[in-house]
């Protein structure tokens, strides 16, 4: 059965939205975004600030049973204070601006599996973190964490499997390393899966059905320049890179001596939110020259401007509905250009593609707990693996 997305309008029909207005809808999940980031930032460090952790802990029972309580009442906790800001997200401000939004239980069982999928991975994040504390201190529970995420960038699609239930879809008109995915949420975006090398372009099957041909031409052309040219592998080096070094300061910060203890381990999410919310101030700069720089390298292939501007337009409705942003507002959340910064913006060189949303997803090895609070994402379990890419 097609399940790709129908538009109520004109309006709203990728290939035919050539100059859209502003709804509002994107400044209105910004500052959702901003309150769901800035509650796990001001929480994460009130808890380290008054030994949160070390309080809990002395009322539970000691060893690993103690240790399992303490990590699942952080668990716990965090899923009751987000679950408010997931429905807001997912549920009611897509409908309060008239997105594409499923029935109320649809979107409540959706919503359940993404929640149980998403604890049990930062669970399992902790039990590595915890597992090589025990047996090796600091630089076992630094390799074990290390080990776990290269893992979780590896199981990438794996991973956006059980949290969203994405079905593939076969299309033999496109490209071998091309593959197809249908997802109930019309921001779903896919990614590239790999390693360190690229892999399986995934493509919401929405896109092939609602872009026109040149249109979804485009696309693939994008995927596979940046696949081809190696800015999947620097946004993919940098975003491990960013993670590792997190990981380690954070360890360092929760303090050596409590590597393999349910303390360390909470701790050890708590200071690495607080990094996780540094990247997201700055990583997304690297994200927006990557995108850039893809399209000034078909530019200079011969692709006419007017082909990328009515692509643009219509990505920018399945996502914020912001054709026009400030560059500042930009510059500080967004890794994606609005389209009128996109098609105004000179040549640029460089960048690292979608280093900041793999990022906010390889946070899930260290217990980040931004990884489904940002404004793209929140609510929306089929974006919390594959957080939109352009």
């Amino acid at each position: 059965m097609n399940t790709a997305p129908t538009y109520a309008n004109a309006a709203q029909t990728p290939a035919t939205a050539a100059q859209p207005q502003d709804s509002g809808y994107g400044r209105a999940r910004l500052r959702l975004g901003i309150t769901g980031v800035g509650l796990w930032v001001v929480a994460s460090t009130g808890l380290l600030a008054t030994g949160a952790a070390d309080a809990v802990a002395d009322q539970l029972p000691a060893g690993l049973a103690g240790d399992g309580l303490l990590v699942a009442l952080l668990l716990a906790t965090y899923v009751l204070i987000q679950l408010p800001l997931d429905w807001l997200g997912g549920y009611a401000v897509p409908k309060r601006f008239a997105r594409r939004t499923p029935p109320l239980a649809r979107y409540a069982a959706t919503l359940a599996r993404g929640i149980a999928a998403h604890t049990t991975a930062l669970f399992l994040s902790a039990a590595a973190l915890y597992a090589g504390g025990s047996l090796g201190g600091l630089p076992g529970a630094f390799a074990a964490g290390l080990a776990w995420m290269l893992c979780l960038a590896a199981w990438r699609g794996t991973v956006a499997g059980a949290v969203a239930g994405l079905v593939s879809q076969n299309d033999q008109e496109i490209e071998t390393d091309t593959r197809l995915q249908t997802s109930s949420d019309e921001g779903f975006t896919g990614g590239i899966t790999g390693l360190f090398a690229p892999k399986t372009s995934i493509l919401p099957s929405a896109w092939r059905d609602n872009l026109s041909d040149d249109q979804f031409e485009l696309v693939l052309a994008r995927r596979q320049t940046v696949m081809r040219d190696g800015l999947w592998l620097r946004g993919r080096l940098g975003a491990i890179g960013f993670t590792a070094a997190g990981l380690l300061t954070a360890l360092l910060l929760a303090g050596p001596s409590s590597a393999g203890t349910g303390v360390g381990v909470v701790e050890t999410g708590l200071w690495f939110t607080l990094w996780s919310f540094v990247g997201l101030l700055f990583l997304p700069s690297l994200s927006r020259a990557a995108i850039y720089t893809t399209d000034e390298k078909l530019r200079q292939q011969g692709v006419p401007p007017e082909r990328f501007e009515t692509l643009t337009h219509a990505l920018d409705q399945l996502q914020d509905g912001e054709p026009v942003r400030g560059r500042w507002v930009e510059r500080v959340f967004h890794p994606i250009p609005s389209a009128s910064n996109r098609i105004a913006e000179p040549a640029a060189t460089g960048g690292c593609w979608d280093i900041a949303r793999t990022s906010v997803y390889l946070g899930l090895s260290s217990m980040s707990l931004l990884t489904r609070s940002v404004h793209c994402n929140v609510g929306r379990p089929a974006l919390w693996v594959w957080l939109p890419t352009d």
